[in-house]
């Protein structure tokens, strides 16, 4: 069993292996460029982990596995984001990317088979930051596929269709596939894709670690979804690591779905010892969970790198991924256990305990970070807590009109659709394969 150390070597090296966009982020300085907008001169990188769960990360991170999380929370704003019902990708991050609830057509979608889908939403609160003459970038951001019109700075991934939500898969980046993003992006999105495609094999070595082949009989279903987490996960990096640093955005709205997805896979048997009845191939389960948490840790790293004194890391979920018996008895209840947010910056201040806020407050906090105003239809509050000091009295919260009727979520299948449909069959052969063929 390769050790917690030599793993996050391996995770970490693996991620960046070949990449040339991490040396551009080494390499990377501020441009002299001064924005029209927005007002405060500050920037934000919201690095969204769905799944990401506050006592499990404090429990890694106690024990010293997650050392860029841990530099993040020295000098941070957290709060407890409560979970949405019910607690699903598609309500949750639609919801903070708005700041606006889902109308009745898309809550029924989003309740269909495997979590349902929902297809060209643009997140309101990049198209905000626009209005007010600055830059965003959007990757990976469930919803988004396939993207409008206006797509610049925008790679919208695609979420497979799936029967039951523990078998679902996260939205992925495909080498070539419609829809993806604007034309001027698509050699962004290819070399991404290649170059995870290159480092998948080291990285998913690293994840399993010397586990045995087959611990249990769903074994290698569970490792197949595994490998396409990483993947997904891995390109997502590589897009928006190349795109900020190209763009210098003034707000980036950054998705990595595949701890939620592995969560679900891995979780439930690792955390089995704590009830008493240890599933087989415990150790097996937990050592992939706690792996994907350190390739987290370094993604967080990676965007961390990317962050100059006026630009701030959020790392944020929407809910937490604990079964019950693990760390919380009230967990077996019907309520989600909470998401996280974290405001990590020069000038974030501590709070000695975490902040309160929900899905709907999050996009109109991060406008009056970056000094845009708040579109009247955004029905969430201002976090005032959760700015710098004296920010507000510098930059007051404004709102401004609507522009125009909200942008609504198509719950009708694209005829896209249906070759992304054959990519996801392709990709899910591929890595059967690869699971079948390990020895």
């Amino acid at each position: 069993m390769v050790g917690t150390k030599a793993r996050r070597a391996l995770l970490v090296g693996a991620l960046a292996a070949g990449t040339a966009a991490l040396a551009l982020a080494l390499a990377w300085k501020p441009s002299p460029r001064v924005p029209v907008a927005p007002a405060t001169g500050y920037r934000v990188i919201v690095l969204a982990v769905d799944g990401l769960d506050g006592q499990l990360v404090t429990q890694f991170a106690q024990r010293g596995g997650l050392p860029g999380v841990s530099r993040v929370l020295r000098r941070a704003t957290t709060a407890l984001i409560t979970a949405d019902e019910p607690p699903l990708p598609l309500v949750g991050w639609t919801t903070l990317a708005t700041g606006r609830p889902l109308d009745d057509d898309a809550r029924r979608a989003v309740a269909g088979p495997g979590g349902g889908s929902l297809f060209g939403l643009s997140p309101a609160v990049t198209g905000a930051v626009r209005a007010a003459g600055g830059r965003t970038v959007t990757v990976g951001w469930p919803g988004t596929w396939p993207v409008g019109r206006r797509a610049a700075g925008v790679a919208a991934p695609y979420l497979p269709a799936s029967a039951s939500r523990d078998a679902a898969l996260p939205p992925a980046l495909f080498a070539d596939a419609p829809g993806q993003t604007d034309p001027a992006l698509e050699g962004v999105v290819r070399d991404a894709v290649v170059q995870a495609e290159a480092a998948l094999d080291a990285v998913f070595a690293g994840m399993l670690g010397g586990s045995p082949r087959r611990p249990d009989a769903a074994w290698d279903e569970a490792v197949a979804g595994l490998r396409w987490s990483l993947l997904a996960d891995m390109t997502t990096v590589e897009v928006a690591a190349d795109l900020i640093t190209r763009e210098e955005p003034h707000l980036a709205l950054v998705y990595l779905g595949g701890l939620d997805a592995v969560s679900r896979r891995f979780l439930p048997a690792a955390a089995s010892a704590a009830s008493g009845t240890e599933a087989p191939g415990a150790d097996a389960h937990a050592g992939v969970v706690g792996a994907y948490h350190l390739f987290i840790d370094a993604a967080v790293e990676r965007f961390r790198s990317l962050c100059d004194e006026r630009t701030f890391l959020v790392v944020c979920s929407v809910y937490g991924a604990r079964p019950p018996g693990l760390g919380d008895a009230s967990l077996g209840s019907v309520a989600a256990p909470p998401g996280v947010f974290i405001l990590h910056g020069r000038d974030a201040h501590s709070t000695p305990v975490p902040l309160q806020m929900t899905t709907l407050d999050v996009a109109p906090t991060l406008l009056a970070l970056v000094g845009v105003p708040v579109p009247e239809d955004m029905s969430g509050r201002v976090v005032a807590e959760m700015l710098p000091q004296g920010l507000l009295g510098r930059v007051p919260v404004s709102r401004a009109k609507a522009a125009g009727r909200a942008a609504r979520a198509a719950v009708s299948r694209p005829a896209l659709a249906d070759r992304l449909d054959a990519l996801v069959s392709e990709r899910l052969r591929e890595m059967e394969a690869a699971t079948r063929a390990r020895p």
